[in-house]
């Protein structure tokens, strides 16, 4: 026996490990321990540096148990990945177990047939944050994941390659559906609702000025009137799917040429609402159109108000902001219609105003700004804060 074994066997029998066929990463850890206790010098030193890898080997098998998504360390053979080891995640959503893949080349077991897949494909990827793939798993289910794999070389010189799957599968159809049911909803706003609506509103108000019966106008002036505001709706939501698909352009608008146009689009002021305007000499930075978001913002106050009201719009200057303040002697606005914006959704309870708001809130994002509204029994507040144009220059 040579020095070397006497040494480690003198440890085992210290720890009574002498009928062991095997060693955990803690029992390798302690008998290192053993034998740096026993001994000076260069034996020490070595059993030291034994225990200090094989305690990181054993975080690491820890962390990579840990992992919630399916992780694979692989080595290289003749720049072949083949598995080393795999976590539990792995074994569940590939279905293979750890024992019987082990040495067994990764692309075989999980690789789609005629896919390029070996070292430089690891070394390619190395440098990328993660990457978009088709994997297999044991029953022939393909999946999408998110990849994202890293690579090392060893105390010993071997490389070692680490990678770690994200199903993102149910993602990627959810995004497909959504997708679809857009370009069908855009469709039908675009073509089917708008012209009909159309046909629907010039009908409707040509019978209205024909009826001589009080109350059969009065009925054919309400549905004119549903059907005005349908038609609004969609075009409103056609704003916002403009603003969605594209990034449209900012420009420079000044505040009086803003309010301007968003006061030319009320066709005729009801007599009973008056526009009280107050703006400084400033320009904002904005996406085209944004007099679209001003003006629903004075058409939410018309519409969802009794009269008598008064519309103040006024702007507060700061050294890089413009707060365009458009406020209402309304009844003010639901809590919840404030509560949809801050939460991102739209509820059953909100009612027409919630498309008016969301065209706001879509154009202000885009502007770069940020959309604040607060309601009370006094009326209704909206505070667009804006990027000033030229901001004042600090000395």
């Amino acid at each position: 026996m040579s020095k070397a074994e006497s040494i480690v066997a003198e440890a085992e029998a210290a720890l009574g490990f002498e009928q062991q066929e095997t060693y955990s990463g803690f029992d390798v850890r302690d008998v290192c321990e053993e034998i740096a206790a026993e001994y000076d010098g260069y034996i020490a030193e070595i059993a030291t540096e034994l225990q200090i890898q094989t305690q990181a080997q054993q975080r690491f098998d820890t962390l990579l148990e840990n992992v919630p998504d399916p992780a694979v360390v692989v080595m290289f053979d003749e720049s072949v990945p083949v598995v080393k080891t795999v976590n539990r995640e792995f074994e569940t959503v590939f279905g293979y177990e750890k024992a019987a893949i082990r040495g067994e080349p990764l692309a075989d077991l999980i690789v789609p047939s005629n896919t390029e897949y070996g070292m430089d494909v690891w070394a390619r990827t190395n440098d990328e944050t993660d990457q978009e793939v088709t994997r297999i798993t044991a029953t022939g289910e393909e999946r999408t994941f998110l990849q994202r794999t890293a690579m090392e070389t060893t105390i010993g010189g071997a490389v070692e390659g680490y990678g770690i799957y994200t199903d993102i599968t149910e993602r990627i159809e959810r995004e497909r559906d959504l997708d679809m049911l857009k370009q069908l909803f855009s469709r039908v706003f675009r073509h089917n609702i708008r012209n009909e609506l159309s046909v629907v509103t010039a009908r409707l108000s040509y019978i209205a000025d024909r009826l001589t019966d009080e109350s059969l106008t009065e009925s054919a002036g309400s549905a004119l009137q549903a059907a005005n505001r349908l038609l609004s709706h969609a075009e409103k939501t056609r704003d916002i799917e403009k603003l969605i698909d594209t990034e449209p352009d900012r420009t420079e608008m000044s505040l009086q040429q803003l309010v301007g146009n968003a006061v030319a689009e009320q066709s005729e002021l009801p007599a009973d609402v008056s526009v009280e305007i107050d703006l400084p000499d400033e320009s904002v930075h904005v996406v085209n159109g944004f007099d679209n978001a001003v003006s629903n913002a004075i058409e939410n106050a018309i519409t969802h108000n009794p009269g008598p009201i008064t519309i103040s719009i006024a702007a507060y200057v700061d050294n890089e902001t413009v707060s365009l303040v458009i406020s209402d002697t309304g009844e003010g606005i639901e809590t919840n219609e404030i509560e949809m914006l801050n939460s991102g959704t739209e509820t059953q309870l909100t009612h027409g105003s919630g498309v008016g708001l969301w065209v706001m809130n879509w154009y202000v994002k885009k502007s770069g700004g940020e959309l604040e509204i607060n309601g009370s029994d006094s009326g209704t507040t909206v505070t667009m804060h804006l990027k000033r144009a030229r901001p004042l220059k600090t000395r």
